[in-house]
């Protein structure tokens, strides 16, 4: 009997940003993993949850179901609304505007299965400053003197078996901000977590100016993080293919620790 693939549960939490959410679902509709489900929390209003529902109809995805939260919950509160809505064995964070690249899911899996681990982060990703014009291939390895595992991981990439010790602070400040930096420490201190490494273009994290995390957040973190320029010379076809695939509006001029490496046009 041939192996049983595992149903993957994409986890969206969003509020009122239709155009980028539809970005995100449009990354989902791409995922080359063949069992998949997309489970949206929308914590805006009944006009944004339709808008939401009549794009997925209109997408005909099959596999995707919204559902409705309080627009006073925490961040926590909705991301632990959408596990306990989840019907796969491995849930996997999908922010609502981020890219992610057709293959992330298949490579996570794929890593997690052959590392006999119970989670999976990409340790590098790239960082797009919309405003800017300008991406980056950051390492989130490089600029801290912080030896605890989850110090150097992409938070965002989180993939993981679904086990119920393992919750989002629902109250305090950790409810609203900081909230996956304090699940993944208690994943890396329970239980195997592999760490995907020099695959950073499954992902790309964006300042858009209506993040969660501050504008100061985002600039720091090419400032300290990002990997030098001959490094992403090495690299810049694989680099142009994987970034051909995301709907990125040109020009953006891709970045290393020294300065610009190369525009993409």
């Amino acid at each position: 009997m041939a192996d049983v693939v595992p149903l993957v549960s994409c986890l969206m939490v969003t509020t009122d940003r239709l155009t980028l959410a539809k970005r995100s679902i449009r990354c989902f509709i791409n995922q080359t993993y063949s069992r998949l489900e997309l489970v949206i929390v929308c914590a805006g209003d009944r006009a944004y949850r339709r808008a939401l529902e009549h794009h997925l109809e209109y997408q005909g995805i099959g596999n995707a179901r919204v559902i409705a939260a309080g627009r006073r919950s925490t961040l926590g509160a909705l991301r632990n609304l959408s596990l306990d809505a989840a019907a796969g064995d491995i849930v996997c964070q999908w922010d609502d505007d981020d890219y992610h690249h057709s293959d992330r899911v298949l490579r996570q899996v794929e890593h997690m299965t052959r590392q006999g681990a119970r989670a999976c982060f990409l340790t590098d990703n790239l960082h797009l400053l919309e405003p800017d014009r300008q991406m980056f291939w950051v390492d989130w390895t490089r600029g801290t003197s912080k030896k605890e595992q989850w110090w150097q991981l992409s938070l965002g990439t989180v993939m993981r078996i679904r086990d119920e010790r393992f919750r989002y602070a629902e109250s305090g400040p950790r409810a609203y901000l900081g909230e996956d930096f304090d699940l993944a420490a208690d994943l890396c201190r329970e239980v195997p977590v592999a760490t995907l490494n020099g695959m950073g273009w499954l992902y790309v994290y964006v300042f858009h100016g209506r993040n969660t995390c501050s504008k100061e957040h985002h600039y720091a973190i090419p400032a300290r993080r990002s990997f030098p320029n001959e490094w992403i010379e090495a690299r810049c076809e694989e680099l142009r293919r994987a970034v051909d695939e995301y709907a990125i509006p040109r020009p953006v001029d891709v970045c290393g620790a020294g300065g610009p490496v190369f525009r993409l046009a």
